[in-house]
């Protein structure tokens, strides 16, 4: 066995590293970790936000109400069914592009050209119909 050196900090250098990491694990902490905690406050209890903000525990009977009803459970398996069939097929496409743009290819280029106008297009025909769909909902009432 070798012997190795065990490296020892100076309480300095370990304040040092604590200091750099502060303000990302601050905003970590306000902006992901805080609002789970609040959303997991908020499911086991009844919130009363007119007339002053109320709250009322209700322990796991939120969960019940949402297990017995049916639009939550399609919802579920809507969720399950996107998360089973379009999560894998998306990501082994997404490789499969990768790795054809880093092939190396003669026409590489005008591929990748190809991919973001296709894309670009893609996304303006969903924002377009979005549009054409909520103007058509506003339009009639």
């Amino acid at each position: 066995m070798k012997n190795r050196k065990i490296r020892t900090y100076k309480p300095r250098d370990v304040g040092q590293g604590y200091a750099f990491m502060s303000p990302t694990l601050f905003v970590l902490l306000l902006f992901v970790i805080a609002p789970i905690f609040y959303a997991i406050f908020l499911s086991l209890h009844k919130v009363q936000l007119l007339g002053g903000t109320e709250f009322h525990f209700r322990g796991l009977e939120n969960y019940m109400k949402v297990l017995e009803d049916d639009k939550a459970k399609i919802a579920l398996w809507n969720t399950v069914k996107y998360v089973v069939i379009v999560v894998p097929v998306q990501t082994a496409l997404a490789l499969i592009l990768a790795a054809t743009l880093n092939a190396g290819l003669k026409a590489e280029k005008s591929f990748s050209y190809y991919l973001f106008f296709t894309n670009a297009y893609i996304i303006g025909r969903i924002n377009a119909y979005f549009y054409v769909d909520v103007q058509s909902k506003w339009d009639c009432e």
